[in-house]
Order: structure tokens, then sequence, then C-alpha cells
């Protein structure tokens, strides 16, 4: 999903909702959840669904690679 459509998403529920918990699921299935606590991180994410945030691309030699993804939690 992009950013743009999340966003949109969330202004709508904010509006009715605006105190209510945010929460993740830990797998597709919905096989648990667990409260968002921090909040999103820019980064890249690689073909093995590797995130590494911004913060560490120098880190891991990544320093001409953009950003690619946005991490919730």
């Amino acid at each position: 999903m992009e950013l743009i459509k999340f966003i949109a998403n969330l202004e709508t529920m904010a509006i009715e909702h605006p105190n209510l918990e945010v929460v993740a699921a830990k797998d597709a299935e919905g096989n648990g959840f667990t409260k968002v606590y921090y909040p999103p991180s820019i980064g890249y994410m690689n073909d093995e669904n590797d995130f590494i945030g911004i913060d560490s691309f120098e880190e891991w030699g990544l320093e001409d690679v953009k950003p690619n993804a946005i991490c919730v939690n």
C-alpha cells in the first residue's frame, strides 16, 4: 500500500475515533496483535523483507540507496 492511501484511511478514522489505541497484527492472518509504541521510520526493505532504517544506511553500506519503505512499528 502506498503511504498516501494509508494516511487517507487513517485521517478518515481519526475524525470519528481520535483516541483509539494503535495496534499492529503480528502476521497476515491476525494470529496476534501488539501495541504500536514507536513512530513510523523511513528505510529500505530488500527482496528478503529485511528492513534497514535510514539511520543505519551508512553502517550497512547503503549510502547510495534511496528509501523505499516506511516501518510502522
